[in-house]
């Protein structure tokens, strides 16, 4: 008996061959920046010249140029308008970049929209097995993935908190006293909620510090023990420049200047390796 031909059904799928090419210019990248309050994130962010909205959650600035979500005369942001809106400019616009002005307010609507959808006033008074943080997180993973995969960036930006760190075993009466002596350092975090700042890294090439060097604005790209931070292509930017006193060699921070517009210029030319950077002890 001849054996039945099988028939393939054609795919539309095809295996990649060609290598992964990192684009060749920062703003092609998502960045979160975190950092301590009236230092100049929103404005820092504001500066990347694709810009296609800024949604403000805290309070409406006057001092940004980048078109500002919500509109003159709307109502405050709420995680069902946030959502609205992302899928309008996904729909109706070219991808470019996105300012989530603050991750923290942003996350917290997310969090109250799912309790009221629950009846409760908060989802840690629920006994389902985490199930309704699940549907949370992946309600949040999911409204930033379809923009992103669809070519958009982000900039996210949150507070910055400063926390013990190495305290695993030691009673927090004596968390303070050991701090003040020196034996207990401190870490700069995000004060977003964890679940949200744990799925921003993903998205993000970037993550940096904005904050101070005594009178000076600086921004740590690279944290060591007491900053938390992240650098993609770690090996390609910011890099000394080379000369006399550098073989090119990564450094932690940058100064960042004195206005918004000098920060962000000194950021590019940071990423392009055309600007010293500075290195702190880890053990500050």
């Amino acid at each position: 008996m001849a054996k039945k031909k099988v028939q393939r059904r054609a795919s539309a799928l095809s295996i990649p061959r060609q290598k992964n090419v990192p684009p060749p210019n920062i703003d092609a990248y998502s960045w979160f920046i975190y950092g301590e309050k009236g230092i100049g994130k929103s404005t820092l962010a504001a500066q990347f010249p694709d810009t296609t909205a800024h949604f403000m959650w805290e309070a409406r600035r006057y001092d940004i140029k980048s078109p500002i979500i919500p509109q003159q005369g709307e109502q405050r942001l709420s995680w069902p308008r946030y959502q609205e809106y992302l899928k309008l400019l996904n729909a109706d616009e070219k991808p470019g970049r996105i300012v989530l002005d603050t991750i923290d307010r942003a996350a917290k609507a997310c969090e109250d929209y799912h309790a009221r959808r629950k009846g409760v006033a908060s989802l840690l008074g629920l006994h389902d097995h985490g199930r309704s943080w699940d549907e949370m997180k992946t309600d949040w993973i999911n409204t930033h993935s379809d923009l992103i995969f669809n070519g958009w960036r982000f900039t996210f930006l949150s507070h910055a908190r400063h926390r013990p760190r190495d305290v695993k075993g030691v009673s927090r009466e004596n968390t303070k006293e050991l701090v003040e002596e020196g034996v207990i350092g401190y870490q700069r975090q995000p004060t977003s909620r964890p679940w949200s700042v744990q799925w921003t890294y993903e998205p993000a090439a970037y993550i940096a510090y904005y904050g101070w060097d005594g009178d000076d604005r600086v921004l740590y790209i690279r944290g060591g023990n007491t900053t938390l931070c992240s650098v993609a292509n770690s090996e390609e930017h910011f890099i000394q420049p080379k000369g006399k006193d550098s073989a090119g060699e990564p450094y932690e921070l940058l100064f960042m200047g004195t206005s918004p517009q000098e920060a962000y210029g000194n950021l590019c030319l940071g990423w392009q390796n055309k600007c010293e950077g500075y290195f702190m002890n880890s053990d500050e």
